[in-house]
């Protein structure tokens, strides 16, 4: 089956569905956004809703380890002829535990902290359910999580601008440095096209 992007999601949702009640394989062939397109026999477990789309959580037997692969995605889907025997205790609730949205990966302890405006917005509500938030005498806040990958986390924490500073890990610091530089000379740039 080919379809158009737009079409995609819902085309697939009850084949995948259908595929993991039956625990049949399925080949596909997906367009990543690190890797680019690629063909792939998977073994479906479910499907979810996060982050505004729907995404498929299957063992891909290319990567070889579960897989997070977002439906619309997806270029083309059939199925592969053989079944597979489901892991025990794959669940979305387990998959996701720890995950900031969509992605997984190690686990890593991540500090941030806010001020400004942004220390009021933090406090103000629930952004995670594992989050710990301790507002501070001068007004900003700390705050600390435990996440499984950190490529989502250090973008809600870039959405925050100056005023959030992430205290750690040494990694993640040295992420957004890096990423700070780059933003600057993009900018710089500009600045000498548009004089």
């Amino acid at each position: 089956i080919e379809s158009t992007q737009s079409e995609r999601a819902e085309l697939w949702f009850g084949e995948i569905e259908a595929a993991a009640r039956e625990s049949h394989c399925l080949e596909m062939s997906y367009n990543s956004v690190e890797s680019g397109p690629t063909s792939r026999v998977v073994e479906p477990y479910f499907v979810v809703f996060r982050g505004r789309a729907f995404y498929l959580v299957a063992y891909c037997r290319l990567r070889q380890d579960f897989r997070t692969f977002r439906l619309d995605q997806i270029q083309s889907l059939s199925k592969f002829d053989e079944h597979f025997q489901p892991r025990q205790g794959v669940t979305a609730e387990r998959y996701f535990d720890g995950s900031w949205q969509v992605y997984s990966g190690d686990p890593i302890e991540v500090l941030v902290r806010f001020t400004g405006k942004a220390a009021k917005i933090v406090s103000s509500r629930t952004h995670h359910q594992h989050e710990e938030v301790s507002p501070q005498e001068d007004g900003s806040v700390l705050y600390r999580i435990t996440v499984r990958g950190v490529e989502e986390i250090q973008r809600w924490v870039l959405g925050f601008g100056s005023e959030a500073e992430i205290l750690e890990p040494d990694q993640l610091r040295w992420e957004m440095s890096r990423l700070a530089q780059a933003l600057d000379q993009l900018y710089r740039k500009g600045d000498q096209v548009s004089s």
